[in-house]
């Protein structure tokens, strides 16, 4: 069951892309058969359904794969600390510039078999489902988001205190430390060599797995793999354990991150 999950869902809560691939290619059956007198037998025996369904499969992956990127840009930039701003970006991103692809791809379409998109009929049938599917998909992410909301207020009854834990190795050449010092970026490596890193922190967050790094404060980025235990700090934050050759230096977990941090670091351990 578990490895079943692992397969559909990305940490439990964003489906990854074999679901999303699957989910497309229903809803573009849906497309193209909503309004139709055929079924669905009467249907794949016709050479303008592939077409057609090929057409809405496209549309509806570009829009899944837009809004799944939407949500995973600001689950990084803009958290649901402010609910407000984050719904109204849900909405008009999410929502109404996937309506504005929808409508462009569909042009796009019709455009290439000599049709208009009003004389095809576009916005009587298959315009009404394509509104759905984005309802939908939007709607998936608000409801995965308040249920990981949900987990971290059930996280903050955690003890700050967390046993020492063993995990992989990481490649030598790998950093797993990158901090800003006087707007200058440096990369820790695995080995404890420091070199010059020449991107920025956010550029960095973008560019590596959210799944492996985590930023713990404003100027600091650390790798799971040198995470050996966390304590509790001053001020509500939390106070970083790590292995050799990092244990000496202290790391904290700024006040503000620290429940994402326990959730982040909680779901690596049970995939892990």
């Amino acid at each position: 069951m578990n490895t079943l999950l692992s397969f559909l869902f990305k940490n439990g809560i964003y489906p990854t892309l074999y679901f999303r691939i699957a989910c497309c290619l229903f809803a573009a059956h849906i497309i193209v058969s909503f309004g139709e007198k055929e079924n669905i037998l009467e249907l794949i025996q016709l050479i303008y359904y592939y077409n057609a369904l090929g057409a809405s499969f496209v549309i509806a992956f570009v829009i899944s794969e837009f809004v799944w990127l939407l949500n995973s840009y600001l689950d990084k930039y803009l958290s649901w600390r402010e609910p407000a701003k984050r719904l109204l970006l849900q909405f008009l991103v999410g929502v109404l510039l996937s309506v504005c692809i929808a409508i462009a791809l569909g042009a796009i379409y019709f455009k290439i078999n000599h049709l208009t998109i009003f004389s095809a009929g576009y916005f009587t049938y298959d315009f009404t489902v394509i509104l759905c599917f984005i309802a939908l998909v939007n709607g998936y992410y608000i409801l995965a988001n308040l249920y990981g909301i949900k987990i971290l207020n059930r996280q903050k009854k955690i003890s700050n205190t967390l046993q020492p834990v063993v995990v992989s190795p990481i490649r030598n050449d790998e950093p797993v430390i990158l901090y800003s010092d006087d707007k200058i970026c440096w990369a820790l490596l695995a080995d404890g060599q420091k070199i010059l890193w020449t991107k920025t922190l956010k550029a960095s967050m973008a560019h590596f797995l959210s799944d492996d790094y985590f930023q713990i404060n404003r100027s600091e980025i650390v790798n799971r793999a040198c995470i050996r235990s966390y304590l509790p700090g001053e001020s509500r934050t939390l106070r970083l354990i790590l292995h050799e050759p990092f244990e000496s230096t202290a790391y904290q977990v700024s006040q503000r991150n620290v429940v994402e941090f326990k959730r982040w670091f909680e779901l690596g351990r049970k995939s892990s």
